[in-house]
């Protein structure tokens, strides 16, 4: 088939329909959001929580790192006073 012949066909056969009103209406009404009455969508809250509590885990994870990291500084190097090696923790025969 050509393409003529084609789109005289689809010009026959497809022809443009008007919805009812009452469609129109319905279709109308679900797409209008009136203004002040939510302020804030429930899925944008959730999601701010979401990401407020995430980075508050984060940076209590890296403050206990630091901490961790700190803390395993000053007692290695409290217990090498002037160079000395330490001792394994089995005593010096371990």
């Amino acid at each position: 088939m050509k393409s003529k012949e084609l789109e005289v066909l689809l010009r026959h056969v497809l022809v443009p329909v008007e919805p009812r009103e009452v469609f129109v209406r319905r279709l109308r009404a679900r797409l209008v959001e009136y203004r002040g009455g939510r302020p804030f969508s429930p899925w944008v809250i959730l999601g701010v929580l979401a990401m407020a509590i995430l980075l508050v885990l984060t940076w209590v994870g890296l403050l206990l790192r630091l901490a961790s990291r700190l803390l395993g500084d000053l007692a290695g190097s409290s217990g090498t006073a002037g160079g000395e090696e330490a001792l394994p923790l089995g005593g010096a025969n371990g």
